[in-house]
């Protein structure tokens, strides 16, 4: 988990888009993994941290309940991980309008 945290972190574009676009609201369900990952990369480029460390155990709880695969303290491939936070990610941040009967996509990240 912490190679894929750190990997999709310095991944600018997300999280620039995290940092700066995204709306974090606790109560919507609709973006659990993406609310918890927002706190994640907040704490990470926090620059008042003071180079202090940050363990992301509210993520690895979120992530646990919503896919159980990551259960557990036992090791998982970081290439599993990475898919589903980005199925995720793309499935809890876009916005598909139907207007006019056509349909826009409206990409977030």
């Amino acid at each position: 988990m912490n190679a894929t945290l750190q990997c999709l972190s310095n991944t600018d574009e997300l999280t620039k888009y995290f940092l700066s676009k995204f709306k974090y609201d606790e109560s919507d369900n609709n973006k659990i993994i993406s609310n918890a990952y927002y706190n994640v990369i907040k704490n990470l480029w926090n620059k008042n941290l003071n180079n202090k460390s940050f363990s992301p155990d509210e993520f690895k709880e979120k992530l646990s309940k919503e896919n159980p695969l990551f259960a557990g303290v036992t090791a998982n491939d970081s290439k599993d991980l990475i898919n589903f936070l980005l199925e995720r990610f793309h499935k809890e941040l876009n916005k598909i309008k139907k207007e006019n009967n056509f349909f826009i996509i409206n990409l977030k990240i």
